[in-house]
């Protein structure tokens, strides 16, 4: 069954990916993707989960002001995780890179969206990655706090970040070079 959600307002916008098929249009805002939606998540956590956000090491790509926004945005996203009863996530090497370059691609071309700069979907970029499921969300915002509570403000990036079976993540954000609005995406695997 393949289900659409499509919603629009000045500032948020969002498509769903359902059988790997994009099927929402994103504008300037946010936009969420998961390969298989759930309403609510289901997963019972097995630790008392913590807020602390795992980082990866420096890479050449990283600058001081983009990692500490970065760090920012997913220890409010693991903050949410913790009220909602999920563990927190953990950045892993294969999803930050799918991150990293969606950012980059939405960066470049200043529009935000799913689609790579070579075409590519979400599908194509995270469903060869080993996950039973997986999602991706996008944004288009100042600051980790802006996008952080637009995503949480949104049934299906919400769900998402509350999706308790992601039990690892990608983050980055992305400064553009001609209009300095800043690009983000958050890849889930679990």
């Amino acid at each position: 069954m393949l289900t659409t959600i499509l919603r629009r307002s000045a500032r948020l916008s969002v498509g769903v990916l359902a059988a790997g098929l994009l099927v929402g249009l994103a504008s300037p805002a946010v936009a969420a993707t998961t390969a298989t939606p759930t309403a609510t998540p289901t997963a019972t956590p097995t630790a008392t989960p913590t807020a602390a956000a795992t980082l990866l090491p420096a890479g050449p790509h990283d600058n001081r002001k983009e990692r500490a926004r970065d760090r920012k945005a997913l220890a409010l996203i693991n903050q949410e995780r913790a009220k909602a009863g999920c563990a927190p996530l953990t950045k892993v090497e294969k999803l930050q890179t799918a991150a990293r370059e969606q950012s980059d691609a939405q960066a470049g071309r200043d529009r935000m969206g799913h689609d790579g700069a070579n075409g590519s979907t979400a599908n194509d970029r995270l469903s060869g990655m080993g996950y039973h499921q997986w999602g991706e969300n996008v944004a288009q915002y100042g600051s980790a706090d802006a996008a952080v509570n637009a995503w949480m403000n949104s049934a299906p990036h919400r769900a998402n970040i509350l999706n308790c079976a992601f039990t690892e993540t990608g983050l980055d954000s992305e400064k553009s070079k001609t209009n300095g609005q800043i690009y983000w995406t958050q890849t889930f695997g679990g």
